[in-house]
């Protein structure tokens, strides 16, 4: 009996240290944001006027091009828009559920919520006066 004891409390033991083990080394909310991502998509829940679709269409794609946030260690962030270049700083609330980057020249933070974050996609939603916008990011190669 005091062999079965032992082996099974060594073998619970064992799987309690492994399950520290694997659930402590997840990265932070931080560490996978750091680096530099691209826009994979971006959706809003603003109409397409009629006609306007292929207009669009070109936009976003020429956007989706032509954008990136890379996200440094050191809480600086380059936020480049269709070519257009700005630099700011980012931070991770507690929970890591927001995401808030401010701007150096406006001084005006924008919150985003994070939907996803794993170490190779990163989703966005962000509302003002009742627009949303959700950005899906990958990171850059």
């Amino acid at each position: 009996m005091k062999k079965s004891f032992a082996k099974s409390f060594v073998a619970v033991f064992l799987t309690a240290v492994m399950f520290v083990s694997i659930t402590s080394c997840k990265p932070s909310p931080e560490k996978l944001i750091a680096g530099k991502w691209k826009i994979e998509d971006f959706k809003t829940n603003q109409p397409i006027p009629a006609g306007m679709e292929e207009v669009f269409k070109q936009m976003m794609d020429q956007m989706k091009a032509n954008s990136s946030f890379e996200f440094k260690a050191d809480k600086t962030v380059i936020a480049t828009m269709s070519g257009v270049a700005s630099n700011g700083t980012w931070s991770v609330d507690k929970e890591g559920k927001k995401l808030t980057m401010t701007d150096n020249q406006s001084k005006k933070p924008s919150d985003a919520n994070i939907e996803e974050l794993t170490d190779k996609k990163l989703v966005l939603k962000m509302e003002d006066g009742g627009q949303a916008m959700t950005m899906t990011l990958v990171h850059a190669k």
